[in-house]
């Protein structure tokens, strides 16, 4: 059975690893220090990127444009005395919304993946099929989108 870490020399360590990226904040080098490791995020690192999640993962992910629907995210998540006064039915639109948005970014991923990729595969065909499958989700949750948000307008509007 492996014996618990010592905690000094996890300090040190820490301490030292922080020191060679030039890194002052550890909190921020403990959540988001395995970013130097992405490509293009180390040259990148105190001129384009950042060790946070908005100048940092987002943007490494390409996600910068999300910020917005992050931020309203995380206003609901650690909600403050006035997200009593807002309607329930704002907050169920939003939360629908951005996860149908999150699911297309999903997909959208993995039929990049596999189209990318296709050309390895043994199975050539099957990827084309899955493709084409995930052509199909992506308009069916552009369309559950599309009536929801008619659904939440004439609501609203009454």
């Amino acid at each position: 059975m492996e014996t618990k870490p010592n905690a000094e020399e996890l300090q040190k360590r820490l301490s030292e690893e922080s020191k060679a990226y030039g890194i002052k904040e550890k909190n921020a080098f403990i959540n988001y220090g395995w970013l130097v490791h992405v490509e293009g995020f180390r040259e990148g690192f105190g001129k384009e990127y950042r060790l946070n999640f908005k100048e940092g993962l987002q943007k490494v992910a390409g996600q910068s444009g999300r910020y917005a629907a992050y931020a309203s995210a995380s206003k609901i998540l650690h909600p403050s005395a006035w997200v009593v006064a807002i309607p329930d039915d704002k907050f169920y639109l939003f939360t629908l919304l951005e996860l149908s948005k999150t699911l297309t970014n999903i997909v959208g991923l993995i039929k990049d993946y596999i189209v990318r990729y296709r050309q390895f595969s043994s199975k050539i065909a099957e990827c084309d099929s899955y493709a084409r499958t995930i052509d199909s989700y992506l308009r069916m949750i552009a369309r559950n989108n599309r009536i929801a948000a008619a659904k939440y307008t004439r609501r609203t509007a009454k």
